[in-house]
């Protein structure tokens, strides 16, 4: 993870968002009483959605099953297609 100033990051505050909006990055701001952490709000929300699912007990198990499922129990996306028109 990137780190800067608050000081630089206040100077450059539009081109740093844009950079972190683009790569998908983090960046710590330090100060002198405490760091933050900026993110994408894309970022923010998939870290937001993993909580959620991790958070919820049946979903976590469905992931964790479908993790352990062979190719050969899987369904082909032409199946899925072909059954949803």
């Amino acid at each position: 993870m990137k780190s800067t100033t608050a000081e630089n990051f206040s100077d450059n505050l539009s081109e740093m968002i844009d950079e972190l909006i683009k790569s998908n990055e983090q960046l710590k701001v330090t100060t002198e009483t405490g760091n933050v952490v900026v993110l994408s709000e894309s970022d923010y929300k998939g870290i937001m959605e993993t909580l959620r699912i991790y958070s919820n007990s049946q979903e976590k198990e469905k992931i964790i099953e479908g993790l352990h499922t062979t190719i050969d129990d899987c369904v082909l996306e032409d199946e899925i297609n072909r059954n949803n028109l």
